[in-house]
């Protein structure tokens, strides 16, 4: 009998955990998952979150009329929107290049491939009046002051927009050396197959 009742004490103890650890998660999921159309008092101060988290990282960020952040990190010129508990972060501008450069499709190519991998997304923007392609990259993040530490994971973001652009020099250089294998592996019609493009133009 007193095991009986041993046991049927523990079971309690037990479902009463169980019972407050699934209420302190459903909380913390309608706190997360919240809608921006819910009641604003409920809804995190998300531009709050980043303009701390970039002055923990040391940066210096400044607050514009619209309720978007600028700031600078390693050098770079970064522009940040809020919609919600997210935000969108962007790299504007970083590179550009003439819509009639030969070297265009194996860029495209190069930023498809680095744009597979889970993380920033490079948008390439149509020709400008000089005839100029934009480079720009975005990335959107949840913030919410129940995460452990946002400003550790703002910087991760903010580095990941530098990893993205060395993915594209990287895939656009193994791309323009396969191509210049296979050119080079071609024997052209009327030619020695050991020659140099001086040799050519000669």
């Amino acid at each position: 009998m007193n095991n009986y009742l041993e046991i049927l004490s523990v079971t309690c103890v037990a479902v009463s955990i169980i019972a407050l650890s699934v209420e302190k998660v459903i909380d913390y999921l309608k706190k997360c998952l919240s809608h921006p159309s819910g009641d604003s008092s409920e809804q995190p101060d998300t531009a709050r979150l980043m303009f701390n988290a970039l002055s923990e990282i040391g940066c210096q960020p400044e607050k514009d009329n619209d309720g978007s952040i600028n700031v600078q990190y390693q050098g770079e010129n970064f522009h940040i929107d809020f919609g919600g508990m997210y935000a969108r972060v962007w790299d504007p501008m970083w590179a550009g290049i003439k819509a009639n450069d030969p070297n265009l499709p194996q860029i495209r190519e190069a930023v498809n491939a680095a744009n597979f991998n889970f993380g920033p997304t490079i948008v390439l923007t149509s020709p400008d009046e000089n005839g100029i392609i934009g480079f720009h990259t975005r990335r959107d993040i949840m913030l919410h002051p129940l995460c452990p530490d946002n400003a550790q994971y703002v910087k991760a973001v903010l580095d990941s927009f530098f990893e993205a652009k060395e993915q594209v020099k990287g895939n656009f250089q193994e791309i323009k050396a396969s191509q210049d294998k296979i050119i080079k592996k071609r024997r052209p019609i009327g030619f020695n197959t050991d020659y140099t493009k001086n040799d050519i133009v000669k």
